[in-house]
């Protein structure tokens, strides 16, 4: 948690990737499983869509 709300990043996507060790197709994808896609910010999110990102985020390739 405390690495999406200090990591860096230029988009919500950008910051998924970096403090979740994903590529940035799969942060991509997991922003927008849960329709996502138009949030910038972590504080953005609903606590349904956060779990929904790292459900996704788990099915790794």
């Amino acid at each position: 948690v405390r690495r999406m709300f200090t990591g860096r990043g230029s988009s919500l996507p950008a910051i998924v990737a970096s403090a979740g060790g994903l590529s940035m197709p799969q942060a991509r994808r997991a922003v927008a499983s849960v329709r996502a896609q138009d949030r910038r910010l972590p504080r953005d999110l609903g606590p349904e869509q956060w779990a929904g990102v790292w459900r996704e985020a788990g099915r790794r390739p």
